[in-house]
Order: structure tokens, then C-alpha cells, then sequence
């Protein structure tokens, strides 16, 4: 003969210590604000369509973001170079953790690309475990994060002139970005693969000034004011100017002249516009 006992059916539910002795609460619905919804906007997927075809990999996919929807419908989103696959195991992160494959050379020119494309300066790129990684490849991610963020300035800068020239203003560089790399970005040699980049977004995918003027002054004259570099060093970059130049105002006389001779190309540039 077994005798069965019940001891659950009707023993007391355990509780935490902290609660055992407050009165229960009802469970209530939770608000809809805290539920996220499928994206499905035309900003989402015109993103995705970007970071796919360009076989980037993102931080907000990888680490399964529940905010991805509303980030990549403004065209915000952050890459992750070097790989998927980090090399820390944070408890709260979803990225995959284990041993870093290969770099891909050409993942800074992709991501270069995918900012081009996407027309916002907002980006932003991280290196997931990084202090791990090898000398090498640090120095890669770092140059590869320089490159992004010279981009979406630059990128940044011509929107802003590009809207100030549809409403009818003139919009004058001090210093155009085309002039200040095409020596060591376009002609230089030995570049590294971040200036071919560069260079070739400069020369290829940029639009280019409509007038780009400038103040000549021998060698000397620059070394003796600055006193950088050499005047071998100063020659070639002045020749690299000259050749680049659609003006040239001699910067040795005097600055009324100087300031006379700008506004006047500047002047019959914007009528002939």
C-alpha cells in the first residue's frame, strides 16, 4: 500500500525574500511604446539596400539593435570593420565572438563608397575588439575610420555649399578640399591605399569647383613666411597648383590688388554661371 501526499496543490507560492511579505500587484499591460515594430519605411530599406550591396557589416545588425529600424530610416548606421567576428565576449552583446578572419583590403574603399552613396554625413564605424588585434591591423581600422570621416565631412561640406548655390549664393572656400589633397592624394607618389581612395573620390566622384583660383608666391616667398618643408619640396607643389588652377593671382603685390583681382574672377565667374 502508497500513500500519497500533495504537498504543492495547496502549499504557499515561494516568493523572492524581498517580497514574500508584500501584497501581490496585478500584472499590467505594457505600454506600446515599449514594443518595437517590424521596419518597413523607404529610409530602412533603401539603407539595407546600401549596406548589402556594398557587403558591409554593421553593428546593428550583428548585435540584433531593436532600435535598427528607427536608426536606418534617418540613414544612420554604424560599420563594423575588420570583420563580424570580435575577439571580446561581453555578456550583454550579441556579436559573434571567436578568432578574427583575414582583413578585406578593400573594405575601406566599400564603406567610402556606401557614404558617397547614402548622402549623409552621419556615419560612424567601429572596431570591435580591436586591442586585440595585431600592430597591422589596428593601423588598418585606423586608417580606414580616417578615411570615413574625411569623407562624410567633405560630403557635408558640399551639401551645405550646394544648398547655398541653388538659392542663388556664392560659395567661396578658403581652402577647397580638391586643392589641399590633389598633391599628395592625386599626384603623389607612393601613395597608400586609404590617398588612392581618396584620390580617386577627389578626381572621379567629387563635383568639381567652378572656379579655383590661386594666389601664387615663388617658393621663397613661402618658405620664408612658413618655413615648412624645402624649397624643392615647396616647387613641386606650387607646379602641382599652377597645373591645377583655372586662375592665378600673383600674391606678392599689394593686397588691394590682390583682393581686386579675386572679386573680379570671382565676379565674372558668377555671371557666367
Amino acid at each position: 500500500m502508497v500513500t500519497v501526499l500533495d504537498t504543492i496543490a495547496n502549499a504557499p507560492r515561494l516568493r523572492h525574500p524581498e517580497k514574500a511579505h508584500k501584497p501581490d500587484q496585478d500584472v499590467l499591460r505594457k505600454p506600446d511604446w515599449i514594443r518595437v515594430k517590424a521596419p518597413m519605411s523607404k529610409g530602412y530599406a533603401e539603407t539595407r539596400d546600401i549596406v548589402k550591396s556594398h557587403r558591409l557589416v554593421t553593428v546593428c545588425e550583428e548585435a540584433g539593435c531593436p532600435n535598427i529600424g528607427e536608426c536606418w530610416e534617418k540613414k544612420h548606421a554604424t560599420f563594423m570593420i575588420m570583420g563580424e567576428i570580435c575577439t571580446r565576449a561581453c555578456a550583454f552583446c550579441n556579436v559573434a565572438t571567436g578568432i578574427p578572419t583575414a582583413l578585406d583590403p578593400d573594405e575601406p574603399a566599400r564603406i567610402a563608397h556606401a557614404v558617397k552613396r547614402s548622402r549623409s554625413p552621419r556615419r560612424q564605424a567601429d572596431a570591435a575588439g580591436a586591442s586585440s588585434l595585431p600592430r597591422r591591423a589596428r593601423r588598418a581600422g585606423r586608417a580606414g575610420l580616417r578615411l570615413t570621416n574625411r569623407l562624410a565631412e567633405e560630403w557635408y561640406r558640399q551639401l551645405i555649399a550646394h544648398a547655398y548655390v541653388a538659392r542663388g549664393w556664392i560659395v567661396v572656400f578658403d581652402r577647397h578640399f580638391l586643392a589641399d589633397y590633389h598633391a599628395s592624394d592625386v599626384a603623389g607618389a607612393g601613395r597608400s591605399f586609404g590617398r588612392r581612395v581618396h584620390g580617386w573620390m577627389l578626381m572621379h566622384a567629387y563635383p568639381r569647383p567652378a572656379l579655383l583660383i590661386l594666389l601664387d608666391a615663388p617658393p621663397e616667398v613661402l618658405h620664408a613666411r612658413k618655413g615648412e618643408g624645402t624649397l624643392a619640396s615647396l616647387a613641386r607643389r606650387r607646379a602641382d597648383y599652377l597645373g591645377l588652377a583655372d586662375a592665378v593671382v600673383p600674391a606678392t603685390q599689394p593686397l588691394p590688388a590682390v583682393v581686386t583681382d579675386v572679386a573680379a574672377l570671382i565676379r565674372d565667374a558668377a555671371r557666367g554661371r
